[in-house]
């Protein structure tokens, strides 16, 4: 794959405030890669959105002090970064993607060339309130892509401005408040759930059940002998690895329409688009996908309940 002489020319913003949701497995080496990629990814969507009128995320802005937020003001600042978003308190989020892009957050695939980068979820990183900010992701189901947003989501509130302890923990907890507040948590996960009851839930909202049990523990609803036999349940079933109930996995809008915005219907045929971008085409449009006709216009997350 060549690269267009641009690219040799163009600065990438140095973005050491990078976060990753990644597995403990994750080689240096591949975290390396990911990082190279998402720099170029986030260089493109500044240049994208520069100049478009699109309007740029205005999120809560998070300063305190303490090393490691407790589990109810994660809570509150999830509240609060729904508001910020226009999403009610109480219900479900029909397509977290299509949230951060209405906000101004621009979200990319970052599959590029080849398989997905090993041990990697996604990627973020936000040049300052009301400046550009990039979620990158790799595709997985529609349960755990949904969570590695709201996960990226809680790092660039709660990151932004602050330095953590433990960054990983804080975004897991926000990840969850924000996709199942406290209030309708406490409702829908009783003392008594079962895992039947819980891939009902995930039907609706969109969270893995597993994602289910652990928001049970955070906010209290679940005792701790309760949980650990609904952890035993799902190893014994085989759910660690595939659970039950689908979720229709989401696909990205915005940079593809700023593109055609640009270039036109078909931004991938323009002939500056690579000049411009300082990027091959294929590597434009792997970072900014036109979406399947199929897709665009289903918000809700589709589950399909097996037999439990």
């Amino acid at each position: 794959m060549s690269l267009p002489l641009e690219f040799f020319k163009v600065a990438t913003r140095a973005t050491a405030t990078v976060h990753f949701r990644k597995t403990a497995t994750a080689r240096v080496r591949e975290t390396t890669r990911t990082r190279g990629l998402f720099h170029e990814a986030f260089r493109v969507t500044e240049r994208i959105l520069d100049g478009s009128g699109y309007p740029r995320p205005l999120l809560p802005v998070i300063q305190d002090e303490d090393g490691v937020l407790s589990i109810a003001r994660i809570e509150e600042i999830a509240a609060s970064t729904r508001d910020a978003l226009a999403i009610a308190p109480d219900v479900p989020i029909t397509n977290v993607m299509r949230a951060l892009e209405r906000s101004g957050i621009a979200v990319a695939p970052l599959g590029f060339d080849d398989a997905a980068l090993a041990g990697h979820d996604g990627v973020s990183f936000s040049a300052g309130r009301g400046q550009a900010a990039l979620i990158g992701y790799i595709a997985a189901s529609g349960d755990r892509s949904r969570f590695t947003l709201a996960h990226e989501l809680g790092h660039l509130v709660l990151h932004s401005f602050r330095a953590s302890s433990d960054p990983e923990r804080e975004a897991h907890t926000f990840a969850g408040a924000f996709l199942l507040p406290s209030e309708p948590a406490r409702t829908l996960i009783m003392p008594d759930v079962t895992l039947g009851d819980l891939a009902r839930v995930k039907a609706s909202w969109g969270i893995s059940i597993a994602a289910l049990v652990k928001r049970g523990e955070a906010t209290g609803a679940l005792s701790k002998d309760r949980s650990t036999t609904l952890w035993r349940q799902i190893s014994s079933r085989g759910w660690r690895k595939q659970e039950p109930v689908e979720v229709r996995p989401e696909t990205p809008r915005l940079l593809f329409r700023l593109l055609q915005a640009q270039y036109g219907e078909n931004p991938y045929s323009s002939s500056d688009i690579e000049h411009d971008l300082a990027l091959p085409t294929m590597m434009i449009r792997a970072l900014a996908p036109q979406p399947a006709k199929a897709n665009i216009d289903t918000p809700r997350p589709v589950a399909q309940l097996r037999a439990l």
